[in-house]
């Protein structure tokens, strides 16, 4: 793998503040959308790895393997005991790898999360599960989620119509509904992916906590996201699976690869926002284009996903970033 240029966070008091915040951020965002266990468990394991002596990093560390320890034994659904699974497998993979390479937290993230789903594609045959069962359990579960989110938006539409009488949003929830058998089959299709990429992120959270509270680190710290990179080789990961979905009938092959590239499509997207962003901070863009950028993310979004994952696989062909910074020749 080629090395990234992440490097740990450095600067005077203005740098550590940001740090800070962006850390609280993260973590917060973390909680929200993931499973608290994805963040504790590795969090529990990097500070026992780092054996620091302050007593903050200690506390986090008990805290967190309590918080470890209860997410893992509470009792749970099929998809929720898959992805434990899958989480102490990943976190395995991931600290053998910070002990004995020199790798970024991304790459570590990636062979950890390949690690752990061989570990438990094996698990599913050698004990004789069934895909069929797990995925009728998250179906069951975003369809009940879902369900409920369009039922209260259509009843705060029937109380927001027009002087007409013309639901406003009514149109749009039907339209909703018609595609949500759809929209839950993706996902429950796409529920290996979906852990994955939580997995990943819980390490990159985790990662960014540790450097903060020990002080002294084991492994390579994680870098800023101006920064983010991953080897270029990964985008074979993205042309294979392309080329099974769109020309392989065979409905198992289809599912891995349709995971797969949902996995690297979602990295080339952080990518493209990586260059985005260093892109706005090398001009020294001020807060109204930072602005118009959250309002085009938040109003296009499937036109801002999709520009920043051209961004992502442009700056992997091309390294935008280095072009950018570069001297002119003979200046």
């Amino acid at each position: 793998m080629t090395p990234s240029s992440e490097r740990a966070p450095a600067g005077g008091l203005g740098r550590r503040v940001s740090t800070t915040v962006g850390t609280v951020f993260m973590t917060v965002a973390f909680v929200v959308i993931a499973p608290i266990g994805l963040l504790a468990l590795p969090l529990t394991g990097l500070i026992a790895a780092a054996r620091p002596r302050n007593g903050p990093a200690r506390t986090a560390g008990v805290a967190s393997a309590a918080v470890a320890l209860w997410w893992l034994t509470y009792p749970g659904e099929l998809p929720e005991q898959v992805t434990r699974a899958a989480a102490v497998l990943a976190v395995a993979a991931f600290l053998v790898l910070t002990l004995m390479t020199t790798w970024t937290v991304t790459h570590r993230s990636l062979v950890a999360a390949a690690v752990a789903a061989g570990g438990v594609a094996a698990t599913y045959g050698a004990l004789g599960w069934s895909w069929g069962r797990l995925h009728w359990w998250v179906e069951h579960r975003v369809g009940f989620a879902l369900r409920w989110m369009l039922g209260a938006l259509s009843r705060t539409a029937q109380l927001q119509t027009d002087g007409a009488g013309t639901p406003s949003a009514s149109a749009m929830l039907r339209q909703l509904d018609a595609s949500f058998d759809a929209i839950v089959r993706t996902m429950a299709d796409l529920f290996p992916a979906t852990v994955a990429l939580q997995v990943m992120l819980g390490f990159a959270v985790a990662s960014l906590l540790f450097y903060r509270l020990a002080g002294r680190t084991v492994g390579r710290p994680l870098g800023r996201f101006t920064s983010f990179r991953f080897t270029e080789h990964l985008g074979w990961a993205a042309v294979v699976p392309l080329v099974l979905v769109l020309f392989v009938r065979v409905s198992a092959v289809k599912l891995v690869a349709s995971n797969i590239l949902a996995v690297v499509a979602t990295l080339y997207v952080v990518r493209g926002a990586a260059v985005g962003l260093f892109g706005l901070q090398l001009i020294r863009a001020g807060v109204i284009a930072y602005g118009l950028a959250a309002l085009a993310t938040l109003f296009l979004l499937p036109v801002v996903l999709g520009s920043t994952m051209v961004l992502g696989v442009l700056d992997a062909g091309l390294d935008l970033r280095r072009r950018w910074t570069a001297p002119p020749v003979g200046g």
